[in-house]
């Protein structure tokens, strides 16, 4: 295979191969487009970002939702020499204002000059400071242009650090270092299971194309290798778990990523009767990364599916994030995932690093996470457009906390999350995942903090509730001090979808805390 050193480049050599997307409607029915096909597009949507007056290397948000559409604007953006950024789309549930503050915060910080839009809405995005203005994707004007040449150290897109623990970042990548970080991934599954004799990689995915592990993991990598994707969209997922598992049975996936959370409400949501004649067998590599990774979850994903084919070797816990351009670490692909106790609490391991990825403990046996390789970012944009961010010996402080045992890395929690109760440090996940598994509380429904009393820290609990229990209370209090020996100080109930999320829907722990607990 023909190796590309831009994205533009992995389009057109896509073009030229017999491969391309299906896009899984709602009724489950797919529509297929070629590379070919949207290599045409992408090309008049890129003459036409020309003729607007688009220059190389300025910056193009993307707010459209999954499909053929969402080809068309990045890679036209990409193809007219300019640098895509993906932005989310406002989700049914959640604060509006939490969605407009963070789309604002975005479009400055990326110095997004235009802003292409499928909603129909597409007034409710901040508008970019831009004499261009903001304009829909039907209304570029569409005119065939060759497309602009890069050089693989040109900035290629500017993708969002994850904002659980403060804004989004916006992360500068080139087009090596994104290139650079897909081989590695590739490589580290085509060691266990190479293309050959017949057999070759499918891939399934419903994740958000603003989500690294969505459009870096999923749609570029299935690009960059020419492997079959079929696409559908976050909402298909959570309107219906189920549709996720039948679509990697009928398209016969072998690959396929999530989060934590996704694994579990197939555990929580499927009925029994929607999975007659799902057929897990093919699936191979079952990523789960993106958020802390419970022990729990995955034990109870395998034996629910286990009849249905499905192969507890498959789960692949893993470590990645925007600023690497995705991925970092991998669990063996071969056998089981590993789980150590800490402070009583399993952790699961999130297995090696990559190829040509370096990770290491800073701060003691349990401390910071830091990584180094080939693909970390060029640096977080500043005020001016230009990165920066990284030592000057190519470590990247995570804010990732962690411990290494066997060569593989177990996460612990994010730094600033961390709690500090009676002396010893804990992770929020050690007393959320106990309510969650203890009292049947949805996963992401609750969050544990702690605030300063005249005794000393004491942990506060804040949960989503529709205020049906009320001995909820009471029952979380008794649940924590008989599993964790720490009875809260004070447990908040708060309503439906009231927790603040980053826009991949994962908790902002310590917003949560200003908004709920600090004031209180």
């Amino acid at each position: 295979m023909t190796l590309a050193d831009t994205l533009g480049r992995a389009l057109a050599l896509a073009a030229e191969s017999s491969q391309g997307v299906h896009f899984i409607a709602r009724g489950g029915n797919a529509r297929y487009h070629s590379y070919a096909s949207i290599f045409l597009r992408s090309r008049e949507v890129a003459g036409g970002l020309s003729e607007m007056g688009v220059a190389p290397g300025d910056r193009v948000g993307v707010a459209i939702a999954t499909g053929r559409d969402f080809y068309d604007a990045f890679f036209g953006a990409i193809l007219a020499g300019a640098v895509p950024v993906s932005l989310p789309l406002r989700r049914r549930f959640g604060p509006t204002q939490d969605y407009y503050e963070s789309i604002d915060q975005m479009v400055r910080s990326a110095g997004i000059r235009l802003v292409v839009s499928d909603q129909p809405r597409a007034r409710d995005l901040a508008p970019p400071p831009s004499e261009l203005g903001e304009k829909r994707l039907l209304e570029i004007p569409r005119c065939l242009a060759a497309p602009v040449r890069r050089q693989p150290d040109d900035l290629a897109l500017v993708q969002f650090s994850s904002g659980t623990t403060a804004d989004p970042k916006a992360v500068a990548l080139t087009h090596r270092q994104v290139l650079t970080n897909i081989r590695a991934i590739a490589d580290r599954v085509l060691r266990s299971y190479p293309e050959r004799n017949g057999y070759s990689h499918r891939i399934v995915s419903w994740l958000p194309l603003y989500h690294d592990m969505g459009l870096v993991g999923s749609l570029m990598t299935s690009l960059v290798r020419q492997t079959p994707l079929a696409l559908m969209s976050p909402e298909q997922f959570v309107a219906r778990p189920a549709r996720w598992l039948s679509t990697i049975s009928s398209f016969r996936a072998t690959i396929s990523a999530a989060p934590n959370f996704a694994y579990q409400m197939c555990v929580d949501r499927i009925r029994d009767d929607e999975l007659e004649g799902v057929d897990l067998s093919s699936w191979r590599v079952a990523l789960d990364g993106a958020e802390t990774v419970a022990a729990s979850t995955l034990q109870k994903f395998h034996e629910r599916f286990d009849n249905h084919g499905f192969d507890k070797k498959a789960l692949t816990p893993v470590y990645g994030l925007a600023e690497a351009g995705l991925g970092v670490t991998f669990s063996d692909l071969e056998s089981d995932y590993r789980v150590e106790t800490l402070h009583g609490h399993p952790v699961v391991s999130a297995g090696r690093p990559l190829d040509g990825f370096e990770v290491r403990i800073e701060g003691g046996p349990v401390g910071r996470v830091l990584i180094r390789g080939p693909s970390i970012m060029s640096g977080y944009l500043d005020a001016s457009g230009r990165p920066g961010g990284v030592s000057s010996d190519g470590w990247l402080d995570t804010g990732d906390e962690g411990f290494m045992k066997d060569g593989e890395l177990y996460l612990t929690g994010r730094d600033r999350d961390k709690l500090v109760l009676r002396g010893k440090v804990y992770a929020p996940d050690f007393f959320e995942q106990a309510l969650e598994l203890s009292l049947g509380i949805a996963s992401g429904s609750v969050v544990a903090v702690t605030e300063s009393t005249e005794q000393g820290d004491a942990l506060v609990i804040v949960v989503e509730s529709a205020g049906t229990d009320p001995d909820l209370s009471r029952s979380i209090v008794s649940t924590l001090t008989e599993r964790t020996g720490i009875a809260p100080g004070r447990v908040l109930v708060v309503n439906p979808s009231a927790l603040p999320r980053t826009t991949s829907g994962k908790l902002r722990r310590q917003e949560a805390f200003r908004r709920f607990v600090e004031h209180a």
